[in-house]
């Protein structure tokens, strides 16, 4: 097939259809809030219980009704492939930030919003368009493969390559933005750090001078046990904290998808807990709808000019993720294909090339709703990267069906 046959109208309708659902339902968040149904406190209660049940009963169906031991293992490359991304995005993110001479709060946002792609919705509906038009005939890695097996080998890897996103976004993510320093107006908080190091001084200095040498010793035995038992509390807490919901949720998928019996029980055959897999696979149903309400409501926010955001940031993070990125991690891709089995397979290269293309994560939201923190930058971000994503997916999947086509297999 030449790049000529390549299904141009299909990939554009594909692109259209998957990116209106999300419009349409951001702008139904967008009526709400103006008609004074949505407000900012409702909004973050929303944001508090889609983080806490919604979005990890969607998290646990997705990867426990399709993974298991085997499949984890034979994807080994995918998680090297999304530590290329990671390397990648860190790289770009502080040379975006020493260029543009960019805050360390910033930074922080660039590096997270970069990090993370679109890669439930965009890319399988991509993919499920592609199975069923002719190019299927270029994707086979077999030469009896069908329609519903690439479609199915494709989902499947985008699967596996979400849950390894998904746990570096609700530990390493969340963490990045929520251990991070104040937006630059507030420099309040720089006075108030500076007269809590201050006080910490003039409370320390009279038990050293006031007391005799004899019990100094002994006080500083106890300040020792005091500091140990402390870092070791500290250091619990911040363990317990990096398991949020969502962690957990993905961690049970894990081992049910490792253990058959589990497995089967919830999604097999004739499942003894089917109702109890209906149940949860019916509330992560709401997850996406709720974030993109939520999104609506920041953009209506945004409109009524009652918010700021930084412009050179938004548009570095744009052209990071559609350009720069790409270029670095698809190139290495293409260079390390031959040395691994999976690289013979033309869907899952075309799969991670399309996954590392595709804009930021729109469920970033929810965790910028969360800590509070960068929701009006991710809220002009989302919206011009969803406008922008149809000509320029468009233009980037005919290039990734090419390269396919080019490159011996």
């Amino acid at each position: 097939m030449s790049v000529t046959e390549i299904p141009i109208f299909p990939l554009i309708a594909t692109s259209v259809q998957s990116i209106l659902q999300v419009a349409l339902v951001c702008f139904a968040g967008y009526v709400l809030t103006r008609k004074g149904l949505l407000d900012q406190k409702l909004q973050k209660s929303i944001s508090k219980l889609n983080l806490n049940f919604f979005t990890p009963c969607l998290l646990f169906t997705k990867m426990a009704s399709t993974i298991n031991l085997q499949i984890f293992l034979s994807m080994w490359p995918i998680p090297i492939i999304f530590g290329l991304v990671f390397l990648s995005t860190l790289l770009i993110s502080n040379l975006g930030a020493k260029l543009f001479g960019i805050s360390d709060y910033h930074k922080r946002f660039m590096t997270f919003a970069m990090m993370f792609s679109n890669n439930n919705s965009l890319p399988i509906c991509l993919i499920q368009s592609i199975a069923v038009s002719a190019v299927y005939q270029q994707l086979r890695w077999d030469p009896k493969d069908t329609m519903q097996e690439i479609e199915a080998r494709g989902i499947s890897y985008i699967v596996i390559y979400s849950a390894i996103t998904n746990f570096v976004r609700w530990s390493y993510g969340l963490n990045l933005l929520k251990n991070g320093p104040p937006a630059p107006e507030a420099d309040i908080t720089d006075s108030s750090l500076e007269q809590g190091s201050s006080t910490q001084a003039t409370e320390n200095t009279p038990l050293i001078n006031n007391k005799p040498s004899t019990s100094t010793s002994v006080e500083s035995t106890s300040n020792s046990s005091t500091k140990s038992t402390g870092l070791l509390k500290n250091a619990f807490n911040k363990v317990a904290s990096m398991f949020n919901p969502p962690l957990l949720a993905i961690f049970s998928a894990l081992v049910v998808g490792f253990i058959p019996p589990l497995k089967n029980s919830l999604y097999g055959q004739s499942p003894v807990l089917d109702s109890l897999a209906d149940a949860i696979q019916l509330c992560g149903q709401a997850s996406i709808p709720l974030i993109l309400i939520c999104l609506g409501s920041q953009i209506y926010q945004l409109s009524k000019g009652d918010a700021s955001h930084n412009h050179t940031v938004v548009y570095y993070v744009i052209f990071s993720r559609f350009v720069l990125t790409p270029i670095i991690v698809i190139s290495a891709l293409l260079l390390v294909r031959p040395y691994f089995a999976l690289g013979d397979d033309p869907v899952f290269v075309l799969v991670m090339m399309i996954l590392i293309a595709c804009p930021t994560a729109i469920n970033l939201m929810q965790i910028c709703q969360t800590i509070g923190k960068y929701e009006n930058d991710l809220a002009v971000l989302l919206f011009y990267s969803y406008i922008l994503a149809i000509p320029i997916l468009t233009t980037l999947v005919t290039l990734f069906l090419f390269i396919i086509q080019v490159i011996p297999f």
